[in-house]
């Protein structure tokens, strides 16, 4: 004997319309079915894994910061040992030819 509705009923048809208007542009105006499904799982998964992939996303770029810095330093040693190398040749050839 429900003459009106009890707030329960009333939750979802205030909720889906908000929810449905503040997805992104792409999702709402989706051509097909499949691709609506498919952006609509994407954007939910990014929504609720949004830190833990913030965070993985950061510790890998920092792995790739890391390994950009040790393959120049890596270089500049390279450099430095060949810049010795060269240099104590021409300097032994001088001290040679001067002696």
């Amino acid at each position: 004997m429900l003459l009106g509705k009890s707030r329960g009923d009333k939750a979802f048809a205030l909720a889906a319309p908000s929810l449905s208007n503040s997805s992104p542009v792409n999702i709402r105006t989706a051509r097909t079915l499949e691709i609506f499904k498919s952006l609509l799982k994407t954007h939910l998964y990014v929504m609720a894994f949004n830190s833990s992939l913030a965070w993985y996303l950061d510790f890998y770029s920092t792995i790739l910061l890391l390994s950009v810095v040790s393959l120049w330093l890596t270089l500049l040693v390279f450099v430095l040992i060949l810049f010795n190398i060269v240099f104590l040749s021409f300097y032994s050839t001088w001290l040679i030819m001067v002696l």
